[in-house]
C-alpha cells in the first residue's frame, strides 16, 4: 500500500469504499495512514457483506466503521461491535421508487 498524494499527519482521514467483503483493503489502508500519523481513521462503504465476521477486525483498525443497512444482517452486526454504525438507506430508495 503506497499514498500518492497528500499527508494524513495530524489529520483526520475518511477511507470510502463502494463494497467490503473481507475488509483487507479498508485494513491496510487504514494501517498505512495511522503510521504516517493520521490523528483519526474512519472508514464508509455502501454495501458491507463483511463474509466470517470481517467486520470485527475492520472495526478494531478504525475509529468508525460506517456502513448502511443494503444488506439487514449489518444491523445486527453493528450491535456486536462498538464502533460500527448502520445508516438507514430505506428513506432514500422509497423516495426513488
Amino acid at each position: 500500500m503506497t499514498l500518492l498524494d497528500g499527508n494524513p499527519k495530524d489529520q483526520e482521514s475518511l477511507i470510502v469504499d463502494d463494497l467490503i467483503q473481507s475488509g483487507g483493503t479498508i485494513i491496510e489502508s487504514a494501517k498505512l495512514l495511522r503510521k504516517l500519523g493520521a490523528s483519526r481513521v474512519d472508514a464508509f462503504a455502501s454495501h458491507g457483506i463483511f463474509v466470517r465476521d470481517a467486520h470485527i477486525k475492520v472495526a478494531q483498525t478504525l475509529d468508525t466503521l460506517y456502513t448502511t443497512d443494503s444488506l439487514p444482517e449489518n444491523v445486527e452486526r453493528a450491535q456486536t461491535v462498538e464502533n460500527m454504525e448502520v445508516l438507514s438507506i430505506a428513506s432514500s430508495i422509497a423516495k426513488i421508487l
